[in-house]
């Protein structure tokens, strides 16, 4: 299992950790911890969900203004920041998912 971390590291890229600004990472690290309690069909399903959202050019990485609400991840407004982050932690956890699947083969 990859360590939160981990997780953020992947997420946020090789030289970037030092970069980054307190929001992202914070919203790295919140969405992993809530990301690895669901299963993987729910995680496909929001990251399906934040595809549509990109691809109707509704996702502004706003980093404080909540305006969008994603059913799939909950009724709460989120920061367009947020949802993005939460789309990089999904996407790193099924990279890690899958990096360790192979390692086992």
């Amino acid at each position: 299992m990859t360590s939160l971390r981990e997780a953020v590291r992947r997420w946020l890229g090789p030289g970037k950790g030092e970069a980054a600004s307190a929001a992202e990472y914070s919203y790295a690290v919140h969405w992993t911890k809530i990301a690895r309690t669901w299963d993987a069909a729910r995680r496909e399903r929001v990251r399906a969900a934040l595809l549509a959202l990109i691809g109707r050019g509704e996702l502004v990485a706003t980093a404080h203004a909540r305006r969008l609400t994603v059913l799939e991840v909950d009724d709460s407004p989120h920061a367009g920041a947020s949802l993005t982050a939460l789309l990089g932690v999904l996407d790193a956890l099924a990279r890690s998912k899958s990096d360790s699947t192979e390692e086992w083969r």
